[in-house]
């Protein structure tokens, strides 16, 4: 079996943003003041490789690419599983300098996290939408994916 460089890479930076994940858990249980800092960096690199696969999604859905349901559904799928870890970087409270999300997420944190898990649900579905091979159902899944997306930016990240 060859492995492309791209499936390397997603591979390579899934085990990083684990590894990541747990040294904030670490961080926030010793209390070191560093830990808002790192949750926002985990936030950051985390939600970085979200825009990136969710670039190329959108590239395809606005025709300014190919459609390639496999190109897609390779996108879909790491977004389905980094949309798994994005609620790590919302564990520790507060907010760093260099962040742009919202004091709002722990303001009403309940409201937050039904956001997060309809972004999961919603990844999800367009990652299994994908495996039918039907362009129609892909982009018919993509709508309440990208809507998903936008609700949060708009709610819980500054502009």
């Amino acid at each position: 079996m060859i492995i492309s460089k791209k499936t390397a890479f997603v591979s390579t930076a899934t085990f990083c943003v684990a590894i990541a994940a747990s040294t904030i858990a670490f961080a926030a249980s010793h209390s070191d003041g560093k830990a808002q800092e790192d949750a926002a960096e985990y936030r950051q690199s985390t939600f970085k490789m979200v825009g990136q696969h969710m670039g190329v999604m959108a590239a395809m859905m606005k025709g300014k690419v190919d459609f390639s349901v496999e190109s897609f559904a390779k996108n879909a799928e790491a977004v389905a599983m980094l949309s798994q870890l994005a609620p790590n970087g919302f564990e520790v409270e507060g907010l760093s300098d260099d962040t742009d999300a919202k004091e709002e997420i722990w303001k009403d944190k309940d409201a937050f996290n039904e956001k997060m898990s309809d972004f999961q649900t919603t990844a999800a579905a367009l990652a299994e939408a994908t495996k039918s091979g039907e362009e129609g159902k892909i982009k018919a899944a993509f709508g309440p994916f990208a809507k998903t997306c936008k609700g949060c930016h708009t709610d819980y990240r500054e502009k």
